[in-house]
């Protein structure tokens, strides 16, 4: 996760090897590198698997940047399909660990991007934009400076979120969480003339919310009744918004 630089988030920008909160990524990080293709395929968040599926329905795409990479997870399975792919991420223990595992990783924000000659036909922000100050800006700023063929944003559907996952709830507040979205917002922000805007509603896994669950109920703290429960696990609730604008073919669109 990373903040802009003008209003460095904790969350995101400090830190370190021994603070608790990065403990899980860091041995998340040698689990999705060490295993095989076929694995990180089973082990990718449902909007992971979603995003790398339209990507490749995309014929111009080629290349990608993950902004905010995090363990990269996601930026690894992008490069199983594109060789050139790459990542920015602002802490510096994930960007060495990242390295070692021969990944395309340089330390920074949206800013240090923007700043850089770096291009790519996809431009990927994954659970990133709820941490920014100005996403509204830095967003139309991607737009216009890297003129990407694909934009790809995902979000938290904070109001079930919160309602199942405890963890979740207890972070989604600033200085880590600085916005809120829904699907009409996310469809605002990526609105560029020349675009096409798709969102999508993501659901969690069973599996997954099983183990939210059973965590919840382990420091007995629920919001959720068992009635919600007992519906989410026949429906699962929706958790992400992938919000995806690409670039229209003019000459298409005049035939």
């Amino acid at each position: 996760m990373f903040s802009n630089q003008e209003s460095p988030i904790n969350y995101a920008s400090t830190y370190t090897e021994q603070d608790s909160l990065y403990a899980e990524h860091l041995k998340s990080i040698d689990r999705f590198h060490r295993c095989s293709p076929v694995k990180l395929s089973r082990l990718l968040l449902p909007f992971e698997s979603r995003l790398l599926t339209r990507i490749c329905l995309n014929t111009a795409c080629s290349s990608l940047i993950d902004l905010g990479c995090g363990t990269g997870r996601f930026l690894r399975a992008a490069k199983n399909e594109f060789s050139d792919s790459r990542g920015y991420e602002f802490a510096e223990v994930l960007v060495q660990k990242l390295k070692g595992y021969g990944m395309q990783v340089r330390q920074g924000g949206i800013e240090d991007f923007l700043a850089s000659q770096d291009r790519a036909d996809v431009i990927s922000l994954l659970e990133v934009v709820e941490h920014l100050t100005e996403p509204g800006k830095l967003i139309g700023a991607i737009f216009e400076q890297k003129s990407p063929q694909l934009l790809a944003v995902v979000v938290p559907a904070w109001d079930t979120r919160r309602r199942y996952d405890k963890r979740f709830a207890e972070h989604d507040c600033p200085p880590n969480h600085l916005s809120w979205w829904d699907e009409k917002s996310l469809r605002t922000l990526l609105g560029q003339s020349g675009y096409r805007v798709t969102i999508e509603s993501i659901a969690e896994t069973r599996l997954n919310l099983l183990k939210y669950l059973i965590r919840n109920f382990r420091v007995a703290n629920d919001s959720a009744t068992y009635l919600d429960w007992a519906h989410a696990f026949i429906t699962p609730p929706t958790y992400w918004l992938l919000g995806i604008a690409e670039r229209v073919d003019e000459d298409k669109n005049r035939l």
